[in-house]
């Protein structure tokens, strides 16, 4: 009969139990580093997906709404931001079907209406990709762009005369990414806190926690890029038309 040393070999198991854990913490860890680091430069529209991040943060601050209801600007609404159509809600949008599959006539689930939001943020993705040329821009960006061009429209990436009677200045969001002036183009993006109305300009509480959110993602965006160095350098400047807008800042 053979007898174990016990002495020595139980102890090594026993640590090897207690190494075990933290090795494959290790392992998880620098992969998803790694994963990470890989997708944090986003170069144009090929292969790119509306991530999760970006629809809560809309989602958050669009609120839901699971009937059509009237927007404050008087048009006719639905889910996480729908436009309707531009005029109040009538009889047949409450019998309308938005996405496949939906349950019931005029009425959305969440996860109904997150369907319809990822439908609706692909054509301001487009419009941001159509500006901003292949100028590398980071997920956290990426949210915050598609952010301000679903609240405001495209035609706000582009060039925007100020107003000295509102003491605001011109501003040029895509230019100024596509140049890599960043920080630039994020203190721009601030200015759009308000609406026009006759002679006066109203700041909306909403939109300056919007602005102010959106601000914050831009600089951990520029943090971001930051760290990928060469891989970060801007694009050459692409030709960008303008597509006006129909709210002043």
């Amino acid at each position: 009969m053979v007898v174990l040393p016990t002495t020595v070999r139980f102890p090594n198991i026993l640590l090897m139990r207690r190494l075990i854990p933290t090795l494959l913490g290790l392992v998880l860890l620098f992969g998803l580093a790694g994963e990470a680091h890989g997708s944090r430069v986003i170069k144009g529209p090929q292969g790119f997906k509306t991530s999760a991040s970006t629809l809560k943060f809309i989602g958050d601050f669009e609120g839901f709404y699971s009937k059509p209801y009237n927007d404050p600007a008087g048009f006719a609404t639905v889910g996480y931001g729908h436009l309707i159509a531009y005029r109040p809600v009538n009889a047949s949008d409450r019998k309308r079907v938005w996405v496949k599959g939906q349950k019931k006539r005029g009425r959305l689930t969440r996860a109904e209406g997150l369907r319809l939001l990822r439908m609706d943020l692909k054509s301001y993705e487009k419009a941001i990709f159509d500006r901003i040329g292949k100028a590398p821009i980071s997920p956290s960006m990426m949210t915050a762009l598609t952010s301000f061009t679903f609240n405001l429209g495209g035609g706000y990436l582009d060039r925007r005369p100020g107003s000295k009677r509102f003491k605001l200045k011109a501003t040029n969001v895509a230019a100024n990414i596509r140049r890599g002036n960043y920080r630039r183009a994020a203190n721009q993006m601030r200015q759009f806190d308000g609406v026009v109305s006759g002679n006066t300009r109203y700041v909306l509480p909403g939109l300056t926690r919007r602005r102010t959110d959106e601000f914050k993602l831009m600089m951990r965006g520029i943090a971001e890029l930051k760290n990928c160095r060469q891989a970060c350098k801007p694009a050459k400047p692409v030709n960008s038309g303008n597509s006006g807008g129909t709210i002043s800042p």
